[in-house]
């Protein structure tokens, strides 16, 4: 293929919204130089199966699911012990059935229903960065945000230590939460949760 054709397909590919902006920053800053167009045309070819791509794909995913909330609120939840991954999400899903049980009453209780929730846990034990976890979740209708606030803050800490943020999120909080960047295992798909 000629470099003409080459450049075509680059510029027509990231044109799409299909690509997260960082990816398509770096490989419009790659293409500039021609010696690098094999290499940003296959990065192109293979996003879909790369970890960016995936983090993308999820991120999309995720402000998907999150517009569907009526009531979002973002919650990043921290731990004042050492723990890892797996202790975590046991917190983490202990945490959801506790505000489910406080909120949703009966329908928990007789069906299982749980608050729509989605989270990224992310950080390593002994790393650079805690284990934390970022979530998103819909707060029901008939229970005001700062008594969710209030309940969740309270039971957190019993459990494991802080909650850091508590915000409605805003419209990059679905990319946000499912970035890349300190993901258990660098595996953003691994990294979800969801009870």
């Amino acid at each position: 293929m000629s470099i003409k054709t080459d450049r075509e397909f680059i510029t027509k590919a990231l044109s799409s919204n299909r690509y997260d902006d960082n990816f398509k920053e770096l490989s419009f800053l790659l293409a500039k130089n021609s010696k690098n167009l094999p290499r940003v045309k296959a990065d192109i070819e293979n996003y879909p199966f790369s970890n960016i791509g995936k983090a993308h794909a999820l991120g999309l995913e995720t402000h998907k699911e999150i517009k569907s909330y009526s009531n979002p609120l973002k919650l990043t939840l921290t731990s004042r012990f050492e723990i890892d991954c797996e202790k975590m999400e046991k917190k983490y899903t202990s945490f959801i059935n506790h505000i489910s049980q406080k909120t949703l009453k009966n329908a928990f209780r007789r069906y299982g229903k749980t608050v729509p929730n989605i989270g990224y846990i992310e950080g390593f034990k002994g790393g650079d960065e805690k284990i934390h976890i970022h979530a998103i979740i819909d707060v029901p209708s008939h229970i005001e945000i700062n008594e969710m606030k209030e309940i969740s803050k309270n039971f957190w800490f019993k459990i494991s230590g802080l909650i850091t943020e508590m915000e409605v999120p805003h419209n990059g909080s679905a990319f946000y939460v499912a970035k890349m960047k300190s993901k258990k295992n660098q595996d953003v798909a691994r990294a979800r949760l969801q009870v």
